[in-house]
């Protein structure tokens, strides 16, 4: 019994700091600079990060591939998602769930990524809001 009320405690703590969060951000999909992490490089790979969720895409993966992703979900959030512009028009998605990774690949490199934290916030219907980085050139 103590550890049921113990996880519904978390549960509602939880939700209340999300509901809070959410509250906080006036418009949905904005970047919020203070939250965008460094962004590296390493070779032809270059990662990127945002509040908990990372993306790393390599125009030079020497897979047979001219651009790949790679995505990390942040644990905060329920999804992450790494929205990728490649060189010949085309965009794409590449999603994980939080605490997962997920790869792809393309066959045009990519110009720019953007990193959006997913979140779910209560229940019977969750409500459902975003946060993004800046669109990064890659």
């Amino acid at each position: 019994m103590e550890k049921t009320t113990s996880r519904r405690r978390r549960a509602i703590i939880a939700t209340g700091a999300m509901a809070v969060a959410a509250a906080a951000t006036t418009t949905l999909g904005v970047a919020s600079p203070a939250l965008a992490e460094p962004v590296s490089t390493a070779g032809c790979a270059r990662t990127f990060g945002y509040d908990g969720g990372q993306a790393q895409i390599d125009n030079c993966a020497g897979n047979g591939v001219k651009g790949w992703g790679w995505v990390y979900g942040a644990k905060s959030a329920s999804w992450t998602t790494a929205y990728v512009k490649l060189a010949d028009g085309n965009q794409y998605a590449l999603t994980a769930d939080a605490n997962t990774t997920n790869t792809a690949g393309w066959n045009s490199p990519v110009r720019t990524v953007v990193i959006c934290n997913h979140y779910l916030v209560g229940w019977a219907p969750p409500i459902p809001y975003w946060s993004c980085s800046k669109e990064w050139t890659v």
